[in-house]
Order: structure tokens, then sequence, then C-alpha cells
């Protein structure tokens, strides 16, 4: 929605102002503004920039989410269903009892021992674990069979022995009655006790004990809190689980569940409208982490559980879990602070750059500005989700409901500070963009003018130059050769191949484009009688550039080549030699002796106006009229990103400038040459000059109707006094 919008805002910018008369340049400039002001990168950058840094602090509290939706999800929670053993309690159960009914203990729990040895169940390891302490013989049995839920069979020489519940009891027809009171009393005090049956007789009852985490109780108290529903699942008796339950503080008790039946209780929570998240440790709770909408595993569990689940407690700590709720809610309002600071500077920064202050005192958002703010926006959004990085675990459940006065004051007084930086850089600016001296000054258009190549440092060699002058091949580390595909003709049109190669001699591949093309080459005859601007185009070929030109007279030229590399803010100038053969071969005309300022080409007078001085800078000065009426002559278009190309050389050929013309608005500041502008009846032209003499000075301009006019000028330079 919003990228078509902001595309038929800027459309409709432009055809607004185009209405209401304004030039095509100040139009094209509003849209792109408002372009610019709107591109949604603080629109992006909210969630993801939120995400990684919330992710990023969850690990250091060693909680390790696998991917954004978890962290997200985490704040919707309504369900959280936890799994007894190995996370409510150690998982690390202890032998607590041994009943024979024949009266012999270590016996019974040798043959348990021997029976459980196959078993990867924490229960069976127990008791392996309790029969080897106690110094008992454990055979080594065979057959053995796990039975999902209920407990395990096996051979143990050559007696069949069953170990579990009750359920596993009367699969097999074993009359475990004369037990049954005592396994109830076990229960009830949170051990879980297991029928021995050898033979399918009834021989005795063993039972573990499993403690409950210090912190469990603390963390189903939280949770409950924060109004979630807390529920235990486990394939332990009932008994048991209750009296488990009661410990912790759990009202809502599913015990003797298959492996398999904790999905669908997870399944059927979710069915009754629960965002639920399931805490398990072990295999068998791969598939209920797989269903859950958050699955979280115990990182003292097995690989199968981290693998199945979107969170790892890596400590195994269940506070883990308030804490990843608490900083998931924190997340998400970052990641909605964000939005809407990104969408509500969108919303109020879109009419300004649309001209909407355009009445007062001409208040136009220039693109370069708009760019600022654009950064700015985002500035801010990425800054605010860095502040997550000061999350700290919540100490209670009252702390993530209502945050301390102090932590929400701060939050907000973060986003209104970097609201009043922005506009506080935003109008100082403004304001210097629209005071700074022309020469000096800046406007919103400078950023398009670097990108077109505009006269911000203009090409000159041997002559003095106020700004940066251009770099020889060899002081930028290249070759450059100009070489014709066949000696060359006097008017005949030959092929001159440029190419470009660093100092290993390998072609350039990062030539750019200045002044909106890929090369100048001006070529001068030696008598100074013969100019040509013309510019290479790409072959195809890394470092190669191709022009057609047709030089009209025998003689030497020399060929000025500049050409700019990606990244360099200066050009680089290389000068070449090339001959023409034939009758008259070099005949050299006299250079003017007196000065030429006018010249007139296709109906337009062009004059050049001011003193050329030496040492100091000489403001010069075109003027444009009708070569017939004398009526000023405007329209003026702008020619290769510039309002005009002019050489200058010295009268013995050496030396070489490449400058621009230039103009002014009324309040002094610099008018660049963007599409649509328009220019005339006066061009500024500055220059500084090296030495008195003669110099030639060759002017290129594009008129209304978009003939490129040349204009030969000769002028004579004195020092300044």
């Amino acid at each position: 929605i919003f990228v078509p919008v902001v595309l038929a805002l800027a459309a409709g910018t432009l055809g607004f102002w185009l209405g209401a008369g304004a030039s095509p340049a100040f139009a094209f400039a509003a849209a792109v503004a408002v372009l610019i002001i709107a591109c949604p990168c603080a629109l992006g950058l909210a969630t993801p920039t939120a995400v990684m840094v919330g992710t990023g602090r969850a690990a250091e509290l060693g909680i390790l989410i696998g991917n954004s939706a978890a962290l997200e999800t985490a704040h919707r929670l309504t369900a959280v269903v936890l799994d007894k053993t190995g996370t409510i309690t150690h998982g690390r159960p202890a032998l607590a009892g041994v009943t024979a009914l024949d009266g012999h203990a270590d016996a019974l729990l040798a043959r348990v021992a021997a029976a459980e040895i196959g078993s990867e169940h924490p229960v069976g390891e127990a008791l392996v674990t309790a029969a080897r302490d106690r110094g008992l013989p454990v055979a080594t049995a065979s057959g053995f069979e796990a039975v999902a839920g209920h407990g395990i069979r096996a051979t143990v020489a050559g007696t069949d022995v069953l170990v579990g519940n009750a359920a596993l009891m009367g699969a097999h027809g074993v009359d475990f009655a004369p037990l049954e009171a005592e396994a109830a009393e076990r229960a009830a005090r949170a051990e879980t006790p297991m029928y021995v049956a050898t033979d399918r007789q009834l021989a005795g009852l063993v039972s573990v004990a499993d403690t409950v985490k210090a912190e469990s109780a603390e963390a189903v108290t939280s949770l409950r809190a924060l109004g979630l529903e807390v529920w235990m699942l486990t394939g332990d008796n009932a008994a048991t689980a209750d009296a488990i339950a009661a410990e912790v503080g759990i009202d809502h008790v599913v015990a003797e569940v298959l492996p398999a039946e904790k999905a669908e209780q997870v399944a059927r929570l979710q069915q009754h409208g629960h965002v639920v998240a399931m805490v398990g440790d072990g295999i068998n709770d791969a598939p209920a982490l797989a269903t859950a909408d958050l699955g979280v595993a115990i990182g003292t569990g097995t690989d199968v559980a981290i693998a199945a689940s979107d969170i790892t407690l890596v400590g195994g700590d269940l506070r883990g879990i308030v804490a990843a709720i608490a900083l998931s809610r924190r997340t998400v309002t970052t990641i909605k602070q964000g939005l809407g600071w990104a969408f509500g500077y969108n919303v109020l920064l879109i009419p300004v750059a649309a001209g909407a202050l355009y009445g007062f005192d001409r208040l136009l958002l220039d693109p370069v500005l708009a760019s600022a703010a654009m950064a700015m926006s985002s500035v801010s959004v990425v800054s605010n989700a860095l502040r997550l990085r000061r999350f700290r675990s919540p100490q209670s459940a009252s702390e993530i409901l209502s945050p301390p006065v102090r932590q929400r004051v701060a939050g907000w007084a973060y986003l209104a500070a970097v609201a009043t930086v922005a506009l506080m850089l935003g109008s100082v600016f403004t304001w210097a963009s629209r005071t700074e001296p022309a020469q000096h000054g800046m406007n919103g258009i400078l950023a398009w003018t670097e990108g077109m190549g505009m006269p911000m440092r203009p090409a000159m060699s041997v002559m003095e130059t106020t700004e940066a002058p251009p770099v020889d091949p060899q002081e930028a580390g290249l070759s450059v050769s100009l070489a014709p595909a066949a000696p060359i003709r006097p008017g005949v049109p030959a092929t001159l191949t440029l190419r470009i190669r660093d100092a290993k001699g390998e072609p350039v591949k990062d030539i750019v484009r200045t002044h909106q093309v890929w090369a100048h080459l001006i070529v001068i005859r030696s008598d100074l009688t013969t100019f040509a601007h013309v510019h290479p185009e790409p072959t195809g070929r890394p470092g190669t550039l191709r022009v057609r030109l047709t030089l009209p007279t025998t003689g030497r030229y020399t060929a000025h080549t500049e050409f700019r590399r990606q990244g360099q803010m200066t050009d680089v100038l290389a000068t070449s030699t090339l001959t023409v053969a034939g009758s008259g071969f070099d005949r050299q005309a006299p250079v003017p002796a007196h000065e030429i300022r006018t010249a007139t080409v296709h109906g337009v007078s062009v004059h050049l106006a001011g003193t050329a001085v030496v040492g100091a800078d000489s403001d010069l000065r075109f003027r444009f009229t009708d070569a017939v009426t004398g009526h000023p002559v405007t329209g003026l278009k702008p020619y290769l990103g510039a309002a005009g190309h002019v050489a200058i050389v010295r009268s013995d050929g050496s030396g070489f400038a490449h400058r621009h013309a230039e103009t002014q608005d009324s309040k002094g500041r610099p008018v660049f040459a963007v599409p649509g502008s328009t220019f005339g009846p006066d061009l500024d032209l500055h220059a500084r000059f090296d030495r008195p003499g003669t110099y030639r000075m060759w002017a290129q301009f594009r008129l209304r109707d978009d003939t490129v006019i040349t204009a030969s000028f000769a002028i004579q330079t004195a020092y300044h006094h």
C-alpha cells in the first residue's frame, strides 16, 4: 500500500507544480524530494533491527532463539505446557525404596537393574546406578523391549521380567492388588512407583524420586501472574503428578500421557484458542515441541528436543521463559515505536517535500536535505533498537506488567530527544542552504549535480585553478593510449581507440560517467584553428573506448582525454598527439594578435566580457543576444550536465583547461544544470591564468532548439594591479 501511494503522491506533486506554472526543474525536484523523504528504509529497519538486537541480548542471558518469529510469538502466549521430568524436576531420579514380596530386596533390585540396563530412560538409569552402588551383580538381559508410557520387558537368566505401571501389569495379566496401596502411598510422597513381575507373577515394588528444581515454583508463579495458564504433562501416574504440581503451584495436570498424546494435548489447547508454548527436554517431547506455537527446550536435555524447538534455555532454568516473554514484549514495543516513528516521520514530511510550505518564504525541502532527513529517521529507529541491549531479566512478574516509571519515561524521552535533534538539524541545514554565498553555497540539488558531474572540480593542467586540478595518468598509476585504426586523412571519418591500463598493464574496469559521458576528447590543431569536442563510448571490452572523428585539415593535433574512475573525486587528463598527413601538411595559421571577444554562431551573438588577469581570479561573463535584433537570448539548456563547456589553451598550444559556465539565482545561489533548467542571457566563467599573453577559448552551449554551438574567442591577459 505504502509504495504505490508514495509513487502516486510524487506524480501528483510533479503534475501540480507543472500545472501551477512552475519550471520543469522545480516540479521535478519537488517530486524527487517526495520520493526520497518517503523512502521506507526506516519502516523496513524497524522490525529486523529490533529482533536482531533482542535475539543477541537473549543469547547473552542464556536464551538461544532460533528464529525471529519465536521472539515475536512469545509476547502473544496464553498457555504454557511443562513436561515434568527434566523440566520441572532435575530429571535425575534416584532410588527411593524397594519392596520384595519374598523379602529379598537386593535380589529383586539386581534383577530389575539387569532388565533396565538396556533402557535410556532416566528412571531406568537410576535403578541401574542404585544396584551398582550397592555392589549387586547385574546380569545381562536379552529380549529387551520398551513399552512407551508403560515400562519395560526383558528376559533375565531365562526369567521374563516386567517393570512398569499398573497398565503394563494389567496388559500381561499380573495381579498387582497386594501392592496397590503401597504404590499409592509412595505416589502421594511424589515418588514414582513401579511394579515388578517375574514370569507374570507379582514380585515386588520399586520407586524412584526426582527432586523439584528450586526455581520451578518461582517460574510458575511468575507465569501465572502474567495471566498465562500453566499446564503439566507427564507420563507418570496421577498421584505423583498431582504431588509435584501441588509443590510448584500448577492447577492443570494431565498424567499418564503417552509420548504421542503430548502433541495431541498441545493441539487441543490450540483448538480452544490458546497460543501455546511447550517446554520439554526429552525425545518423547519432540512432537509436542514441534506442534506448539513456541517450542522451548531445556538445554540440558536431548539433541532431538533442542532441534525440534524454537528457543533453548541453556542452563535449564525455567525462569528463562519468563525472561523470554519479557524480552519479547519489550522487543515488540520497540518495533511498534520504530514503525510509529518512521511512519509519522513520512506522513509529516511528505507534504513539506511536496511544497506545502512553499507559500512560507518559498520554503521547499530540497532533495539533498530530504535524503538527510530520511537517513535521520533510519538512525533514530536503529539507535532506539540498540537500547534493547540494556535489557535485564525481570525480578518479578509485576516488573513486566508495570515497568518502572523511570524506564518508561526514558524510552519516550529518547524518542522525543531524537525528534528534537532532527528538527534542529533540519532547520539549520535549511537555513544554511538558503543563505550561503553563491560561489560557496549549496542547495538541495547539490547531491544531484555531483552525480551529474557538475563543475565542482574543473579540469585544469598547466594553468592554475582555484580548485583541485585533474591528475595526469602517471600520477594516477595509469597508462593511456589513443590511436587511430588507420592513418588519418583530412575530411575522412577516422576511428580512434582509447585504451586505459593500470600499472600492471591490466584493463581498467571502473570508468564512470562524468558530465553524462564516459570520457571527453577535446582535439585542437597546433595552430589553434580547429577545435573538436567528442565523447568516446565503451566497446564492451574493459578499459577500451572508441569514437569516430573527422579532422578537416592536415597537420598535428593535440588530443586531451578526460575521464574519471569510480570513487575518485578528480579527473584524469591525458594528452596525445594525432597527425593528419597530406598536401599542405602542418601549414600554420597566424595566431590572432588582437582580442576576439564576440562570436556569432547560428544566429546568436556571444560576447565575452570581463578582464583576464594573471595570478588572480578572473571573472568573465558570456552575454547572448540575437544577431539580428540584438535582443537578449534566453532558454539555453544544459549541455552535458553543465550550463556550458569551455576549453582554454595558450597561444603556443601549451596548457589546457576544461571549465564550465555557471550562473546564480536572484539570491546569489548557484543554479545547477538539472534537466529542465534554462539559462541566459548571461553566464559566468571563473578562471585563473598563470602567465601573461594570448589565450584561445572555445565555449559550447545548447540553444533552446537543442542546437549545440561553439563560440571561439581570443583574449589577452595582463598582471593584476
